[in-house]
């Protein structure tokens, strides 16, 4: 009798402790399942910060700026392009070069920026600014090699670096003050070349 008794309460116990087992791995897998879709929420979140970053990005590189274009197109005026347009699709929304013009006088594959003047020369006129600019000195900024950046008073090489660096990142100068805004470069430093240059 006791043996029976002792079975009993022996077969109960693993019942028992199977019947715990289970429901201690259910609860797990449950716990899993929530983890897991939380986890799809988040990446779902940092999907649509990615994609309005993205977004914010590309509405910046093609927001609208305005450019004067003169000189010989067929069409001058006042135009409207996206910020990474360049000369060449300034001049084609003009309609073109004239038959008088000097395709020399630009540099189509140069970017627009806003308020940017781009006069394009007649083929006469291009030559009377070349031989003016063969018998002057001075050096033409927005041309410029850095050794020829050299030549000026106050400007070594890491100058001439940065004034090239600040011409491809920004576009031509349009003034002599622009050139301040050239990292390693101040007023006193222009006030000692703003002579010896052109700024076109």
């Amino acid at each position: 009798m006791n043996k029976q008794i002792l079975f009993k309460i022996w077969l109960g116990s693993i019942i028992v402790t199977f019947m715990l087992i289970l429901i201690f791995t259910s609860n797990n897998q449950d716990d899993m399942k929530v983890v897991k879709e939380d986890t799809g929420v988040a990446d779902s979140d940092s999907n649509l910060v990615e994609e309005k970053d993205l977004n914010a990005e590309e509405k910046k590189k093609n927001s609208a700026i305005v450019v004067d274009i003169k000189g010989a197109v067929k069409n001058p005026g006042v135009y409207e392009l996206t910020a990474n347009a360049r000369v060449d699709d300034a001049i084609t929304m003009a309609g073109g070069l004239s038959e008088t013009a000097d395709p020399l006088s630009v540099n189509l594959a140069e970017k627009v920026y806003d308020e940017m003047a781009i006069v394009v020369l007649e083929a006469n006129q291009y030559r009377e600014a070349e031989e003016k600019s063969d018998g002057s000195s001075k050096i033409r900024i927005n041309d410029a090699s850095a050794e020829e950046l050299m030549e000026l008073r106050g400007i070594g090489e890491a100058k001439a670096q940065a004034i090239i660096q600040y011409r491809e990142e920004n576009g031509r100068f349009r003034n002599t003050e622009e050139l301040v805004n050239v990292s390693g470069i101040g007023e006193k430093t222009v006030e000692n070349f703003k002579d010896e240059i052109l700024i076109p």
